[in-house]
């Protein structure tokens, strides 16, 4: 591999954990060690790393483990019919499926970013005619309702 090569790595957790119920909690937090040690070994190269893991079927503990070894997350749920409050975030609720949230960790090296600054973005999942579109919300659900 020559200079501006990036190297491209996928990663997805054992399949018999999902199969049963979702991952345990010991699943998830070996799981989160083995996220440490790729982003070790990985971390003087060009790699970007893709990891898929139900976080939602984990404990909160869990889930925010996983989170934190990652620079990045992506996470997606489902909409099936938009509650009062959040219904007045989207910008179109009939046409809304689902919310992206996308988080970022604040570290060493982020462009335009300091550790004070929230870098959590909330988008809708749409679909529109035959074509998926991501549409930003105006504010986070939590930001709505008044949380953190």
């Amino acid at each position: 591999a020559g200079p501006g090569v990036v190297g491209r790595v996928v990663v997805h957790p054992p399949v018999d954990d999902i199969d049963v119920g979702g991952p345990s909690v010991e699943a998830a937090g070996e799981f989160a060690l083995f996220l440490r040690a790729l982003r070790a070994t990985l971390g003087g190269g060009a790699v970007a790393a893709m990891v898929v893991f139900p976080v939602a079927a984990c404990d909160a503990a869990s889930a925010a483990k996983l989170r934190h070894a990652s620079d990045a997350c992506v996470e997606l749920s489902s909409l099936s019919s938009p509650a009062g409050a959040l219904e007045q975030l989207l910008p179109d609720p009939r046409l809304c499926v689902g919310l992206v949230r996308v988080r970022k960790l604040s570290f060493p090296g982020v462009v335009g970013a300091s550790p004070l600054t929230k870098m959590d973005h909330a988008y809708a999942l749409q679909i529109r005619r035959r074509r998926m579109a991501i549409r930003p919300l105006q504010l986070s659900p939590e930001d709505a309702g008044g949380g953190g």
